[in-house]
């Protein structure tokens, strides 16, 4: 009997533990720097959600910096008095319609650059746009993250340049093993889904049957950021 009422206290005390490392809430000190709806980069290591150091980030003009071949790290500041969970119900009741051949729900992390890597060709948008939420209906590179349980609760997110989840180191560090100073990445981070487009089925010729491909929605762009190589 003393055993059990020992794992049941471990058990508690795990609980609270996880419990009250889960809710500690962001440094303010991001908020000062900046701001709320913002995402930002660190070049100096995975941007812990209570303890802001400004070491981590060249940031100037607007943009941040980072050298060729370097690494980022990443934190979302969500717009204040919203979480993963608001943003996300309220794409989801404005789509409703589509949700049925929704086949993954989450948070994501969406890459685009201005060169690529062979024969440093600019990319076709030119100049960034003024609203990210246009730069989501172009394709970049798409990083997703899973959005159930606690993660509908949170104001903040990161993304580790090492997660194993994804491939963000392989795609975004073979990019900067080749990009040349003054190349820049726009990041955006936003909530959606993948899901099954029956509205674009067309017929294989090669398989000589109809395919239903799969596509990425998002909702507005929760914040965004420029990393400029240096």
């Amino acid at each position: 009997m003393e055993s059990k009422k020992l794992i049941i206290l471990i058990k508690a005390f795990l609980i609270l533990f996880f419990l009250s490392f889960s809710f500690v809430d962001i440094d303010p000190a991001y908020i000062d720097k900046f701001g709320y709806g913002t995402l930002c980069a660190s070049f100096k290591g995975y941007p812990e959600k209570d303890k802001y150091d400004a070491s981590q980030y060249d940031f100037k003009d607007g943009k941040f910096y980072v050298k060729k071949g370097g690494r980022i790290d990443l934190r979302s500041i969500l717009p204040q008095g919203k979480t993963y969970g608001d943003l996300y119900n309220q794409f989801k009741s404005q789509n409703s319609v589509k949700y049925t051949d929704v086949i993954y729900e989450g948070q994501f992390w969406v890459v685009y650059i201005d060169h690529l890597t062979y024969g440093g060709i600019q990319t076709h948008w030119g100049a960034w746009p003024t609203d990210p939420s246009e730069m989501l209906k172009e394709e970049g590179m798409t990083f997703p993250q899973g959005l159930d349980g606690e993660a509908l609760e949170w104001n903040t997110s990161g993304l580790k340049w090492d997660q194993m989840e994804n491939n963000f180191q392989s795609s975004v560090g073979t990019w900067l093993e080749f990009a040349k100073p003054g190349w820049q990445m726009y990041i955006i981070n936003t909530v959606g889904w993948e899901r099954w487009r029956p509205e674009d089925r067309y017929w294989d010729k090669e398989k000589w049957e109809y395919v239903t491909p799969t596509g990425y929605e998002f909702a507005p762009a929760i914040g965004y950021c420029i990393v400029e190589v240096k």
